[in-house]
């Protein structure tokens, strides 16, 4: 009797659904591909399959490489810049340039000429440094394409600067003075509300180009910024922080120390004009007087367009009826002698109102009648 092939003892568990399918299947694929591998057509069709898998992926780092790497030529190429002076007692401003921009032409390779136009928009352009030996003056002539062609930036990355547009700056190169003192004026709008004004400190330190700090035909005026809203509405002594200073010509290359101070005023009362067109009359006078004389009023007891002037917000209580301005008539015994006797008064107003001059010195009519003993 034949045994028949031991087969391995298959363990429960040990195997994933399936499992029988997909070795066959791989049994059958190697089986094919050992068949192909046994004729050399299958032998090359397989080796150009292999020779491709790797081929590919380089060919296409290579090309990416060469096209970076390709020269380029750029023209215009926007490039912010500054100009300083190599002495720190000189100040630089340029004349003939918008937006402090020049135009460079440059050839490069693309990638470099990229990495470039980041770093000079990181750094907000380039510092052009003018030598100490320049003189001061107006209108002083200066070749930046040096300066620019050799700049890290362009050098440093094999970058080529072939022209610079405008070719040639123009500069005003000014002597810097520091510390010229200088007192703060007020505006001349806030001016006409104050008494009185003293600066804490009384003066400030200036520093900036001698054309501008030395210039005879429009002296440099510090302007201390009090606008009407920061005025207190109350009349008297007051402080008044945090002013802030400018130059009254504005120029950024005048530096002002400290550049905000304080200032003590002294407000004036804000007047206004304001006309009453009636003010009622009473009377007053010696309790014995009264009881026997009745005063009478042959023209009205009212004072006609009485014209008041005083603080704004107190002629204002008297628009909106928030006081009733009176006039009062004093009564002397001698009063009782004249048949139609005219005598001043006063006025009974808010704080700080007072009626003008002329109707100030108003009189009225009046008699006074005795009283009959029935009454």
């Amino acid at each position: 009797m034949t045994n028949a092939p031991h087969q391995p003892e298959k363990k429960p568990g040990t195997s994933l659904p399936g499992a029988d399918t997909i070795s066959y299947v791989h049994h059958r694929a190697a089986r094919k591909l050992s068949a192909a591998q046994r004729t050399p057509v299958g032998r090359k069709i397989l080796n150009v399959l292999r020779n491709l898998a790797w081929v590919l992926p380089l060919t296409m780092l290579v090309w990416l490489y060469a096209e970076r790497e390709q020269l380029d030529r750029q023209p215009r190429v926007a490039v912010p810049i500054t100009v300083v002076s190599e002495r720190a007692d000189r100040v630089v401003n340029i004349v003939n340039l918008e937006n402090d921009t020049i135009f460079v032409d440059i050839e490069g390779t693309r990638a470099r000429i990229e990495q470039a136009r980041q770093e000079l928009t990181s750094k907000q352009g380039i510092q052009l440094v003018v030598p100490g030996s320049t003189l001061t003056g107006a209108q002083v002539p200066f070749s930046a394409l040096e300066q620019i062609a050799t700049n890290r930036i362009f050098a440093e990355r094999g970058i080529v600067v072939t022209s610079v547009t405008p070719a040639t700056l123009t500069l005003n190169i000014d002597e810097v003075i520091e510390g010229m003192e200088l007192r703060p004026q007020v505006p001349r709008e806030v001016a006409t509300r104050l008494d009185a004004v003293v600066f804490d400190p009384p003066a400030v330190k200036v520093t900036g180009p001698r054309s501008v700090l030395m210039n005879r035909n429009a002296p440099p005026e510090i302007i201390a910024e009090i606008s009407e809203q920061m005025l207190p509405k109350v009349a008297g002594d007051h402080e008044i922080g945090g002013i802030v200073l400018r130059l009254k010509e504005p120029d950024e290359r005048v530096k002002i120390t400290p550049p905000t101070i304080k200032a003590h005023v002294r407000v004036r009362s804000s007047t206004t004009t304001y006309m009453l067109l009636s003010v009622p009359v009473f009377t007053m006078g010696p309790q014995a007087l009264m009881d026997k004389y009745q005063v009478v009023f042959p023209n009205g007891s009212f004072m006609t367009r009485v014209t008041v002037v005083g603080p704004e917000d107190e002629i204002n209580r008297i628009k909106s009826n928030g006081f009733i301005p009176k006039a009062v008539l004093e009564i002397k015994q001698e009063d009782a002698r004249e048949r139609l006797p005219r005598a001043p008064f006063m006025y009974i107003l808010p704080p700080e109102v007072t009626v003008n001059e002329d109707d100030r010195l108003r009189t009225i009519a009046f008699e006074l009648v005795e009283r009959s003993r029935t009454e």
